[in-house]
């Protein structure tokens, strides 16, 4: 029993003592002075860049012709791995590159002249034959004169396939007579072809 209180004892004494007070050093901190730099407006006046506009469809111009274009530094260095026909435009920048040049309206391939009749006038020395008869006797008798253009088709063996009118001479008589003559008529052999023969009746 004592020794037990003797123990609580020893136990209290040494509660009661002030703690060690515990030091603390803190080590110092290197700092760096804050410069603030000195504020400088920009007078520079600013150039204000053109708006890319969207690329408009257009149609393509046929008076311009088509350029190959070649994007190289030196236009002498350039090879071909194969033979380019045509001109071509040599520039460091697809950008750069030159529109090419509008052709002149004198270099426009001409159009064509349609295909239609020639005028045949029966007296042509092809070797062919072209007899013409007689006035005939009723036109003269009523004054009738004039001239009626007939429209011949001509076959490859030189017969006339078609043979009508095309412009009457306003003599239905003179229109009959002109038709049947053209009729007899023998071209040379060859390709098909068209004609109109101006037949003309005149009294003297």
């Amino acid at each position: 029993m004592n020794a037990i209180c003797g123990s609580v004892l020893v136990v209290g004494v040494l509660l009661t003592k002030e703690p060690a007070a515990i030091a603390f050093s803190p080590q110092p901190i290197d700092t760096a002075p804050v410069v603030i730099p000195e504020f400088i407006p920009d007078n520079t006046p600013k150039v204000q860049q053109a708006e890319e506009q969207p690329d408009e469809t257009t149609e393509p111009n046929l008076d311009t012709p088509a350029l190959p274009t070649v994007v190289v530094a030196d236009a002498s260095k350039v090879t071909f791995a194969v033979e380019i026909k045509g001109p071509t435009v040599a520039a460091a920048d697809y950008r750069y590159v030159p529109p090419p040049p509008r052709n002149p309206p004198s270099a426009l391939p001409k159009p064509s002249a349609p295909a239609g009749p020639q005028i045949f006038h029966g007296t042509e020395t092809d070797g062919g034959t072209y007899p013409k008869g007689a006035y005939p006797i009723d036109a003269q008798r009523r004054r009738e004169t004039g001239e009626v253009r007939i429209y011949v088709a001509v076959t490859e063996e030189g017969l006339p396939e078609k043979v009508e009118v095309r412009i009457p001479s306003g003599s239905f008589t003179l229109d009959r007579d002109a038709v049947s003559w053209v009729k007899r008529w023998r071209w040379p052999k060859g390709g098909r072809r068209e004609y109109i023969v101006p037949y003309e009746y005149r009294l003297n």
